[in-house]
């Protein structure tokens, strides 16, 4: 299989805004904060039930993608010692690059005195022939039929817009409907606020990541009610869509639907009818993107590197503790790499 060009959204320019972002969603200068408050690694920590709290408690810096890039780069050895004398200036007890995929080349992290902690799985699904075929190879003709039923079904019942940059500028109120929709994951995932608010897009719509920014927003034929909506990263020279996020108002679905089954094929079909040939499933749900299509998953590693004042036992504990428990959904989720 070809590799697809991840880098577009990993560079210095992506890392500069996702930082930006990070601060802005946390209310911080610097992205310094105690790890237990940053809501990717608190969710893994309950999901886990991972002990160990004073770790969780660690000033940490966070560097790389800050977890809004789906994966980090490997930083190599003079911007390791560049985030550790910024870590050592902003009295960091630790440093966190986050989100690693296992198939890169981590030595220098290693060699630097890095912990390494599996945290999530990352899915793509990259096109071989057709959607039905590549879905059929997948997850079978029974599953198949259903997952086009549901699409079918949704078509039916709702309008699906495919919005660009210049669409919300055009349309800025469509902002604040994307906003209410998605501000539904805050109290679901325990988000200190919504990743993706109003603010956020109004201001990514400001950036060079503009022309990038895709939205899928659903409505109700009948009602007229907004109930999905979800934001995506593209780029067309590498062929590849990145799923960020996705939201639904449960309160106006109608029986029966599934609204994130739905959308993923039709989105896989707007995708493939411009040219994109890899989707990025985002993280997290390992069994639902297998059966969407998923056929690479990627082990995504978080890279800790203690600065001052971490117990160090504690830390390997941790670690033991994380890769069991890692291992074992794992298995639950039938992991094909």
């Amino acid at each position: 299989m070809i590799q697809a060009n991840t880098d577009i959204f990993r560079d210095d320019m992506a890392c500069s805004l996702y930082r930006k972002m990070f601060c802005k969603l946390y209310g911080v200068s610097s992205p310094v904060l105690k790890l237990e408050d940053i809501s990717h690694w608190r969710a893994v920590v309950e999901k886990l039930d991972l002990s160990y709290q004073g770790v969780h408690k660690a000033r940490t810096l966070v560097a790389g993608g800050l977890f809004y890039g789906i994966s980090s780069r490997v930083p190599d050895t003079e911007q390791i010692k560049a985030l550790i004398d910024e870590g050592i200036s902003q009295s960091a007890d630790a440093l966190l690059i986050p989100v690693v995929r296992n198939v890169e080349d981590s030595s220098v992290l290693f060699a630097a005195g890095f912990y390494a902690f599996p945290w999530f799985h990352e899915c793509v699904y990259e096109v071989q022939k057709t959607i039905e075929d590549d879905l059929l190879l997948q997850v079978g003709k029974s599953q198949l039929k259903d997952m086009l039923r549901l699409k079918r079904k949704a078509e039916s019942c709702y309008e699906l817009q495919i919005l660009g940059h210049e669409d919300l500028k055009a349309n800025p109120h469509l902002i604040f409907e994307i906003d209410k929709i998605l501000g539904k994951n805050v109290s679901k995932y325990r988000h200190v606020a919504n990743p993706y608010g109003a603010s956020t897009l109004q201001w990514l719509l400001e950036t060079p990541f503009a022309e990038r920014l895709k939205i899928c927003l659903r409505r109700d034929k009948e009602s007229g009610d907004f109930v999905q909506a979800s934001v995506s990263f593209v780029d067309m020279p590498s062929q590849q869509m990145l799923q960020l996020v996705q939201g639904i108002d449960h309160r106006h679905v109608r029986t029966g639907h599934n609204l994130y089954i739905a959308e993923t094929l039709q989105l896989y079909q707007w995708g493939i009818d411009h040219g994109i040939r890899f989707f990025n499933l985002g993280r997290g749900a390992l069994i639902m993107k297998n059966r969407l299509g998923a056929n690479r998953v990627y082990t995504l590693v978080n890279f800790i590197l203690p600065l001052k004042g971490i117990d160090l036992g504690e830390l390997k504990r941790l670690q033991q503790e994380a890769i069991l428990s890692f291992k074992n959904e794992e298995r639950m989720g039938a992991v094909k790499s």
